[in-house]
C-alpha cells in the first residue's frame, strides 16, 4: 500500500474513529426487558465512521472493530467480546454496522446530501438508525424465531436514543468539516 498523504490521513482518521468506538464501549448498555439487546453508545462510532470516512474506510473501520471483537477483545459495551457476541442476538445489529457505514458513506459522498445539514441528518438517520434497527430487527426475528410484529415494535425503543446519536454525529461532523479537519 502506497502511504501517500491522502491514505495516511484516512488511516489516521479511521484509527481515531476506531478508538472512539472502543471508548464508547466503556459506557454500560441499558438493558431492555423485551429483547436480549441493550441500548449502547457505540453505534455513534458507526455513524461517525460512515459520515466522516466514507463508504470503504467507514465500512472497513467497522469491520476491523468487529474482527477485534470476534478475536475475543472485550470491546463491546459491558466488557463483552468474542465470536459468541457476533453470533449472539446483538450480532444481528453489529453486522448491520458495516452495511450502514458503507451505505451512509456512499450516499453522503456520491450525492448532494452532504451539502445541507437537514439532508445529511435525514441520511444519517435513515442509514445509522433506521437501517440498522430495521434490518437488525429482521435478522433477530428470523434467527430467534420471534414474531415480526413484536420485534419491529421492540425496535421502536431504540429510535429515540438513536435519533439523539444521529444529531450528535451530524453536529460533530459538520463542525469538523467547517474547521477543515475533514473533507
Amino acid at each position: 500500500m502506497n502511504l501517500n498523504h491522502q491514505n495516511l490521513r484516512h488511516l489516521s482518521q479511521a484509527s481515531v474513529i476506531l478508538a472512539l468506538t472502543i471508548i464508547f464501549g466503556f459506557f454500560p448498555g441499558i438493558p431492555i426487558a423485551i429483547i436480549p439487546v441493550t441500548i449502547v453508545l457505540q453505534n455513534l462510532g458507526m455513524m461517525l465512521s460512515g459520515e466522516i470516512l466514507g463508504p470503504w474506510w467507514g465500512a472497513g473501520t467497522m469491520l476491523t472493530f468487529l474482527t477485534l471483537v470476534a478475536l475475543g477483545l472485550p470491546l463491546l459495551s459491558g466488557g463483552n467480546g468474542g465470536l459468541q457476541m457476533i453470533l449472539s442476538p446483538a450480532g444481528c445489529y453489529l453486522i448491520m454496522w458495516v452495511v450502514a457505514a458503507f451505505v451512509m458513506g456512499w450516499l453522503l459522498r456520491v450525492t448532494f446530501l452532504r451539502k445541507y445539514w437537514w439532508s445529511e441528518l435525514i441520511t444519517v438517520w435513515i442509514c445509522g438508525a433506521l437501517l440498522v434497527d430495521l434490518l437488525g430487527g429482521l435478522l433477530l426475528s428470523w434467527w430467534m424465531h420471534f414474531s415480526l410484529t413484536i420485534t419491529l415494535g421492540a425496535m421502536m425503543i431504540y429510535l429515540p436514543g438513536d435519533t439523539i446519536k444521529v444529531c450528535l454525529s451530524v453536529l460533530i461532523t459538520r463542525r469538523m468539516r467547517k474547521s477543515k479537519l475533514i473533507d
